[in-house]
């Protein structure tokens, strides 16, 4: 079949690894004088400066032409979107896991004749997975002469005789979504590298509070599955890993949803009965204090008096702001400061008279209302706002088990519904802070809560007396949960829906973390492919304050590049303060957007390359720089060994781990592998790459040999043209 030209459909503008890939294949195929007319497509909003090559690219976009190839660089599922009839259909991808999504077979063999893979690693990958079609394996290109006339790019701070190694890589839920920190609920969004984020143990289901070493954030278009029940409601990616473990199960595990999904009547989605979620954990960071001092206050008119009610048993006040956070108020009047609990419930008055008495006050009662004077007390009540605004301070939260019970037993005897032996039911609240201070409390108890909203206007008055009452302002109402605190899934509706907004995510160590959706709470899994952190922890095990050397890592996709640039700082802040060292080796971050010219520059500066990358499907930043005859470290796994050998570069030993941290794609699963790079052979190859200088150029020289003579855009040009022409 000949050639007469081709509709190329890709990403080409944008500064995404596929677009990369097509710009080359394009400009490629435009060497070899073939007809092109290009349909452009984006996976992301950056548009990098691409000089002389931007030129070329928009004279051909929607170009009127014969063409009867329609080739497709995309990722499968759009394949049939774009796919034509009566045109031959060629696809073109990459992956970079052990197999393919199980959606991906389908996809490649239903809709085109032949799919072409940028390396012979993916062509077995695709070909275990199911791909029936032919495959042909064209690897990207790239012009050689692209880099004469290239400045080295200049990096502030780094010493000219420095010896740099540098790294180009890319650093889920709804947007209604919250997390539990130390703080309390936060949207995704308002979450800092600060904060500290509830995470659940998974060996110990204990409550673990963790910084995040990632926060993710990002545009998705894209099906979403919602999971909503009496119990949890969550929405979430298709992939995205919850914690589960099986009726007969001990221990908890993180797996994917679509792993966990079946088919029930008419095809319906369902989750299985036998997998349980989890809602509760066990509180063992917990302090026992003996002790509450009121705080103490003096000026001229009322100073500092010795007296016995400084200090209070913490047993005693826990109670009592207990009944004060459910029915207190406090004010200062003309004849003293009145601290006051209503309760109309009078079998309990005589409890709350005598919790008073035992702190060292003289309560007495006034109708309904239980009163004692106290100016100190008056002043640290008060802090805890009036009704709507009450709150549960964070030190009480931060107690022992034992100790928040004695407080939520009297708050909830106080404002709360119980059953006839005592245990609570639920916590009624004008105060939505207040409610979510009791969920989390509830949580460090063993318990869960689930939070529902009542509109009094709605309801029927309350008589009270000879009055009918009905109140203003919304309430919060808090549901205990007692038994079903690892509920089955199955009870749950699943739906898909199409989602287009943002999706956020964290990366925590557990890989864990507490989320909360429309007032109900779950533990759920985090949010990676790229692996920084393995060459920060390597660069700094490996060199000292005597080695003139630096790091140089360069985020190649940021809408937000102040915002990537302090993420990334307080990442290495952190690695900080678990690595303690005498001397941090000089790291270097460039975040901004850069042209193409100044990638190269950085190439061009650069004295060798490293990355521990967990997966490549080809590794275009790791091409780039053996082009520029630079000496390459990198994972010996996937793409990268498509032209990064044994003689040529210096390849990181691994072991094979199940893929992990990846909830904002739908095509990474828990049963696909990926390397887990061994992180001290990658640091003992930065150091001989230091000390044999002379070896390892002769080794990147060797690289750059290599691409030159199979990798230029000639040669592949030729290679597309030659698989397309034999289908």
């Amino acid at each position: 079949m000949k050639i007469k030209g081709i509709k190329y459909i890709a990403p080409f503008l944008d500064n995404s690894g596929y677009a990369k890939a097509a710009r080359g294949n394009i400009l490629a195929l435009h060497k070899q004088g073939v007809p092109l007319t290009l349909d452009p497509i984006s996976f992301e909003q950056a548009r990098p400066d691409l000089g002389v090559d931007g030129k070329i690219l928009n004279e051909l976009i929607n170009k009127e032409i014969d063409y009867n190839v329609v080739l497709i660089h995309t990722t499968p599922e759009f394949w049939s979107k774009y796919r034509e009839q009566g045109k031959i259909n060629c696809g073109y991808t990459i992956w970079e896991t052990s197999k393919l999504h199980p959606d991906w077979p389908g996809y490649i063999n239903d809709n085109v004749q032949k799919v072409l893979v940028g390396c012979s690693w993916n062509e077995g990958v695709f070909r275990e997975s199911g791909v029936k079609i032919p495959i042909g394996v064209v690897p990207h290109g790239i012009d050689m002469d692209g880099f004469k006339g290239i400045e080295p790019f200049h990096i502030a701070g780094v010493k000219k005789d420095a010896y740099v190694f540098y790294d180009i890589f890319q650093w889920c839920y709804d947007e209604k979504t919250r997390v539990l920190t130390r703080d309390g609920f936060k949207y995704f969004k308002e979450v800092s590298y600060d904060d500290e984020i509830a995470t659940l143990n998974l060996k110990t289901e204990e409550l673990e509070y963790q910084k995040p070493e990632k926060i993710v954030r990002f545009r998705r278009n894209d099906k979403m599955i919602s999971i909503k029940g009496r119990l949890f409601d969550v929405c979430v990616t298709p992939d995205h890993k919850m914690v589960v473990k099986e009726k007969s199960e001990s221990n908890w595990r993180l797996t994917p949803l679509n792993e966990l999904i079946s088919k029930g009547k008419s095809d319906q989605k369902i989750l299985p009965e036998k997998y349980r979620a989890k809602k509760n954990c066990k509180w063992l960071e917990g302090v026992e204090e003996s002790i509450f001092k009121i705080p103490m206050l003096a000026d001229n008119k009322y100073p500092i008096r010795e007296h016995t009610t400084t200090e209070i048993s913490m047993d005693v006040f826990l109670e009592f702001f207990g009944w004060y956070l459910s029915g207190g108020s406090t004010y200062a009047a003309k004849r003293g400061y009145v601290n006051t609990i209503t309760q109309t419930k009078e079998k309990y008055i005589p409890e709350i008279m005598e919790c008073i008495k035992r702190m060292g006050f003289n309560p007495f009662k006034k109708n309904k209302d239980i009163i004692f004077h106290s100016r100190e007390m008056h002043y640290y009540l008060k802090k805890f706002g009036k009704s709507k605004d009450k709150f549960i301070p964070v030190w009480i939260k931060n107690l022992s088990s034992r100790q928040i019970k004695i407080f939520l037993d009297s708050l909830f005897k106080g404002d709360g519904s119980l059953y006839k032996n005592g245990d609570w039911v639920k916590y009624t609240t004008t105060s939505k802070r207040l409610a979510e201070d009791v969920q989390e409390c509830l949580l460090k108890i063993g318990l869960s809560g689930a939070i529902s909203t009542e509109d009094p206007m709605l309801k029927t008055p309350e008589k009270i007396g000879d009055r009918y009452i009905r109140g203003k302002l919304l309430q919060y109402i808090v549901s205990v949960n007692r038994e079903r605190n690892e509920p089955s899934m199955c009870y749950a509706k699943l739906q898909e829906i199409d989602y287009d907004g943002f999706v956020h995510c964290l990366t925590v160590p557990n890989h864990t973390m507490l989320v909360e959706r429309n007032g109900k709470v779950i533990f759920s899994g985090n949010t990676e492919r790229k692996h920084p952190l393995a060459v920060i922890k390597g660069y700094w095990h490996e060199f000292k304050e005597e080695d003139n050397v630096a790091l140089v890592l360069k985020t190649y996709r940021s809408s937000y590049e102040e915002a990537e640039k302090n993420a990334i700082r307080t990442t290495i802040k952190r690695l900080k303060m678990v690595t303690p060292m005498d001397y941090y080796p000089p790291i270097y971050l460039i975040p901004n957007m850069l042209t193409e010219a100044e990638i190269l520059g950085l190439h061009a500066r650069g004295d060798c390359y490293v990355s521990l990358d967990r997966g490549e499907g080809f590794g275009l930043s790791h091409f780039t720089a053996g082009a520029a005859g630079n000496p390459l470290i990198a994972t010996n796994f996937g793409g990268v060994t498509e032209y990064a050998k044994d003689d040529n570069s210096y390849l990181v030993d691994y072991t094979l781990t199940p893929v992990y941290g990846m909830p904002w794609s739908p095509w990474y699963r828990g049963d696909q592998l990926w390397s887990e790079p061994d992180i001290l052979h990658g640091a003992s190859l930065m150091r001989h790459v230091y000390e044999n200088q002379e070896e390892s150029k002769a080794r990147g020289r060797k690289l750059r040999k290599y691409i030159s003579k199979n990798f230029t855009w000639e040669v592949i040009g030729k290679k597309i043209i030659k698989e397309i022409e034999i289908i």
